[in-house]
């Protein structure tokens, strides 16, 4: 019962994590760097490590 209520929502998450994903990796093929987006999110779990 839970799978078929959490079905649409996950569906949504993950096409949105795989459009990122792939945008992410297009920047980084064409220019070489990190997206600005994967740098922000590095530094924010740095800083939660500490």
């Amino acid at each position: 019962m839970m799978g078929a209520m959490m079905k649409g929502m996950m569906k949504k998450k993950m096409s949105n994590l795989s459009a990122e994903v792939t945008e992410e990796f297009k920047y980084y093929v064409e220019t070489g760097k990190p997206h600005p987006r994967k740098i922000k999110a590095a530094e924010k779990y740095a800083k939660k490590k500490k």
